[in-house]
């Protein structure tokens, strides 16, 4: 479903790696990879739907590779990022995965109670 190859490339560009170096987090780009599969709502995707999801699973690593990194600052091509940045990351990381809230499935928790259990909570 996703290509691996264009992650790895998005994800190299987000960490400041070289594409060899980016070679060993193959594991981590699949994994994070088939995570955000099994929440697809179908499989026949549109090239743009694809592309978007490639970003999703590059920015999810990336995340993910900020918090294994136990280092106080890390490379982004250009930029320094620091590791206080981490929730920059994340934001990051969730506003791409809200820009594909159409293709996957919500799997947040809710709690709700019903009428009933919101009076006697209310003590009505």
């Amino acid at each position: 479903m996703t290509q691996i190859s264009k992650v790895a490339l998005l994800f190299s560009e987000m960490a400041g790696l070289d594409a060899q170096e980016a070679l060993a987090y193959l594991p981590l780009l699949r994994l994070t990879a088939g995570q955000v599969e099994r929440r697809l709502r179908r499989d026949d995707l549109t090239a743009d739907e694809e592309e978007r999801l490639a970003y999703l699973c590059a920015a999810k690593a990336y995340q993910k590779y900020l918090l294994a990194q136990g280092v106080s600052q890390v490379r982004v091509g250009e930029v320094s990022v620091q590791r206080e940045n981490y929730a920059s990351a994340r934001a990051f990381a969730d506003s791409v995965e809200a820009s594909c809230a159409d293709l996957l499935r919500d799997e947040g928790f809710l709690f709700c109670l019903d009428d009933k259990a919101q009076q006697e909570q209310a003590g009505v």
